[in-house]
């Protein structure tokens, strides 16, 4: 990997040392008392051939850090159902919308927080777009919510 490029054009060092860039972030924020969010993986097809290798290592730091959330990709549900049978720490999901997941999934599936950003930002109707992901939500959770 000591040359490992993504797309031609992202270096995959920071994927490769993500655990110890994450234990400092960890120890950093236990001496200033504040929260952090770890990213276990992403949604992007390189996360499956490179961040998903190392994710053994990240589910041990944040399992240690126990003043972080967790940061996994909606479109992959049963990762975090995998994930809230292991942390009661917050976790937050993107890939709503325009990443490809419905919305809904990821809490139905132990997410706490669903992030939603272009499927909004990008609408000529930002307000109900909105209003529409919360009604998709409620029909996924049944109706609560």
């Amino acid at each position: 990997y000591a040359n490992a490029v993504y797309e031609g054009k992202y270096y995959l060092a920071t994927a490769l040392s993500r655990p110890l860039i994450a234990k400092e972030v960890v120890r950093v924020a236990r001496e200033e008392n504040i929260g952090v969010f770890l990213v276990a993986t992403l949604s992007n097809p390189g996360a499956t051939d490179v961040l998903d290798k190392c994710l053994d290592n990240a589910i041990n730091v944040i399992d240690k850090a126990k003043n972080a959330g967790i940061v996994a990709p909606a479109t992959r549900p049963h990762f975090i159902k995998t994930l809230r049978e292991i942390f009661p720490e917050t976790i937050i999901a993107p890939g709503i919308g325009a990443q490809g997941q419905k919305p809904g999934i990821a809490l139905l599936n132990g997410a706490d927080i669903e992030i939603v950003g272009r499927a909004i930002t990008r609408s000529a109707d930002p307000r109900r777009a909105l209003l529409n992901i919360i009604e998709e939500q409620k029909k996924v959770l049944g109706g609560s919510g």
